[in-house]
């Protein structure tokens, strides 16, 4: 739901829900609140169904990603870059059927 805050006769818009970054088939892991980063992308990536892919986008090597996932869920997920830096990083995360 989005609202717009009335503020002495200019609108303020509230500031963005940080689930609401990870929403999309891209997410810029350099974009999410710092401070909510490690929990909005794997709540993100964990309601993953199966078959499904989300594309990650950092200034970083995200390879720490894709262990994490592995020891949340061993097997359950594949990984693999899209783009190995120097200056940015990509990787394609799905979500793997139970075999």
């Amino acid at each position: 739901m989005r609202f717009v805050l009335a503020h002495q006769d200019r609108q303020v818009a509230p500031p963005p829900d940080p689930g609401a970054t990870a929403g999309g088939p891209i997410v810029d892991v350099d974009a999410l609140p710092a401070d909510h980063a490690i929990g909005v992308l794997f709540e993100r990536l964990l309601r993953l169904r199966a078959g499904d892919r989300i594309e990650l986008r950092s200034r970083y090597d995200l390879g720490w990603i894709w262990r994490r996932l592995d020891r949340l869920d061993p097997g359950r997920f594949g990984c693999r870059y899209l783009s190995e830096g120097p200056d940015r990083w990509a990787m394609q995360v799905t979500r793997r059927h139970r075999s």
